[in-house]
């Protein structure tokens, strides 16, 4: 990139441009939400859009065992399931399809030791979240505490999003993981043995495909008030 130091990118002047007449946005306002995505970066973008397409997923997967387990299992409630699982990967796609439209991340050491820390802290706290359930898998049947199994799960899922809003600076995964194991609780001391796995799995589906709308709608947002536009003549 040329240009005296600390200079902003054309693009970003023109997306600071779209951004201020479309919006209306005080230019103090607007400078710090476009810095947020365009130099503090668009790994953050596509990390929030992916972690959408998963949260999408296993939220799906929540859902299906919640109709298993309530015996609604049926054409109709599967096509239910997979076009709102569908809405939300069409969306998450056309976010990362639109990510790469935006200045690249700038290249420099602290970028590079960042992305390496994220992925290793990551990997450490899912091979935590995993071999917990796993070992829950394994130890429960065999106390005669199968019925916990699925609360478990859930309060573990919930768990692992508290590390990851302080690794990637999003809070919003505080709001997700605290749902979760509030849900949990709540289904714990109010409802009998025999709903928890329903419920339960109700309550996580929902949550989870929540808190991926979310994080998408953020992105779309942002990406839609960030497209340049020509200059004015």
């Amino acid at each position: 990139m040329t240009g005296r130091p600390g200079a902003m990118p054309p693009k970003y002047l023109a997306a600071k441009r779209n951004l201020l007449q479309k919006n209306a946005l005080p230019a103090s306002r607007a400078s710090s939400y476009l810095r947020l995505m365009l130099t503090a970066n668009t790994d953050q973008l596509t990390g929030r859009a992916t972690g959408a397409l998963f949260l999408a997923a296993f939220g799906s997967a929540w859902f299906a065992l919640w109709l298993v387990a309530t015996h609604r299992l049926r054409p109709a409630t599967g096509a239910l399931v997979s076009l709102g699982l569908l809405a939300l990967v069409l969306t998450g796609s056309w976010v990362l399809r639109h990510v790469k439209r935006l200045p690249p991340p700038a290249p420099g050491l602290a970028n590079d030791l960042r992305r390496r820390r994220e992925r290793r802290v990551f990997g450490v706290v899912n091979a935590v979240q995993w071999s917990a359930i796993f070992f829950a898998g394994w130890l429960l049947p065999r106390l005669g505490l199968t019925a916990y199994f699925t609360p478990f799960i859930a309060g573990i899922v919930g768990l692992h999003f508290f590390p990851l809003a302080r690794l990637f600076h999003y809070p919003a995964h505080y709001i997700t993981g605290g749902a979760l194991l509030a849900w949990t609780l709540g289904c714990l001391f109010i409802l009998s043995q025999l709903e928890w796995q329903a419920s339960v799995a109700l309550g996580a589906g929902i949550i989870l495909w929540l808190s991926a709308s979310y994080s998408l709608g953020q992105a779309v947002q942002v990406l839609r008030n960030t497209q340049p536009t020509s200059a004015p003549k």
